[in-house]
């Protein structure tokens, strides 16, 4: 008897749209667990200039964490990481004298970001810091440069996906979020 057994209580859970429940559930991550990525690429020059990007990754919201991928951390007192910053093939940047880079990629994984549109102002905040002291421009993956309506039209996109979690009572960026979309 397993209720002698583990010293419980045993209690059967029904649903008779169990089905359904599942379709709708599947269709919430999908629609839910996604990345953005921009890409800031040199306005004319082939890579950035050394001096300029060093003096960029001295800004203290962007930090190596343990595995040496650099991070943009959210400034708020609850912290966290907005996104990473990567090479255009994705592994993480060497920052150093030598190195010569072609563009910086800003990966936000969305729903285990907290305060998901909160975290994207900071990123666009950073992304044009980075735009400036590095002499870039602002594209999509497929090297579309992004003005301000398409920007725009991305806080949209983010900010439905924020609403989607909330109503199901899934914080963006909880320790819940995290087990469901890893």
């Amino acid at each position: 008897n397993i209720k002698s057994t583990v010293d419980g209580s045993l209690f059967w859970l029904s649903n008779q749209d169990i089905t359904e429940e599942a379709i709708e559930l599947n269709n919430f991550r999908v629609a839910v667990d996604q990345s953005l990525f921009l890409k800031v690429i040199p306005k004319s020059d082939s890579s950035f200039q050394i001096g300029a990007l060093l003096e960029f990754f001295e800004d203290p919201k962007i930090v190596p964490n343990e595995n040496g991928l650099h991070t943009l951390r959210n400034s708020t007192s609850e912290g966290g990481n907005v996104c990473q910053l990567l090479s255009l093939s994705g592994k993480k940047l060497d920052i150093n004298p030598d190195t010569f880079l072609q563009g910086i990629l800003f990966k936000m994984d969305i729903p285990n970001t907290k305060n998901i549109t909160y975290s994207f102002n900071e990123m666009i905040k950073v992304i044009d810091l980075c735009k400036q002291k590095l002499n870039g421009v602002l594209v999509d993956v497929k090297s579309n440069e992004l003005d301000e309506d398409k920007i725009s039209k991305i806080y949209v996109s983010l900010k439905t996906i924020e609403d989607k979690m909330i109503k199901k009572n899934i914080m963006p960026g909880s320790d819940a979020a995290k087990k469901i979309f890893s």
